[in-house]
């Protein structure tokens, strides 16, 4: 046996967390060996590079979770939308960024299957104002993450819609990706 890496992507607001850890429990109620993992927040002032490398660290520990399922709540992937977001910031790490957060998504490899969590830009901006949050600082991060949903070939949720049937349609496409 493997492990499994089942990974829930998307910007802030899209209901990543809430996911994960409702699709791990009903993957368990399956019998499936099924556990959700969270990254941690980063440190305050966190950003660029020293952000990327400090999910790329916090990630090591997945690997030391003999053959279950881990489902995360964002993977490998947001560094390198993290990344593209601030790209026309000129930032002078953007090269090593995203090579770092590259090199962990192939780290993953075919053992992690994808699916981009998303909804319409006023159920998001909603959801982030609800939670104190600037809608503006996270637009940037919404268009890469459906550039390489696109570009990857990842299926794509919508989280506007009623919670028991996302939770439904999430865990249809996990059981289809874990055979």
């Amino acid at each position: 046996d493997v492990t499994r890496y089942v990974t829930l992507e998307g910007c802030h607001a899209t209901g990543t967390s809430k996911h994960a850890d409702a699709l791990a429990e009903a993957l368990r109620f399956l019998g499936i060996d099924a556990v959700a993992w969270h990254h941690p927040a980063h440190p305050d002032g966190a950003v660029g590079e020293s952000r990327v490398a400090h999910y790329v660290e916090a990630r090591r520990a997945l690997w030391a979770m003999p053959n279950a399922v881990v489902v995360m709540d964002r993977g490998p992937w947001s560094g390198i939308v993290h990344a593209r977001s601030v790209q026309d910031a000129g930032a002078s790490w953007l090269a090593s960024g995203v090579g770092l957060a590259s090199m962990e998504c192939a780290t993953f490899g075919s053992n992690c299957a994808v699916a981009l969590l998303t909804a319409p830009d006023d159920v998001l901006d909603g959801r982030l104002t609800k939670r104190g949050e600037d809608p503006a600082e996270f637009y940037d991060e919404r268009v890469q993450w459906l550039a390489l949903a696109a570009s990857e070939g990842w299926p794509i949720v919508d989280t506007s819609g009623d919670v028991i049937v996302v939770a439904q349609r999430i865990l249809r496409w996990a059981l289809g990706v874990l055979g």
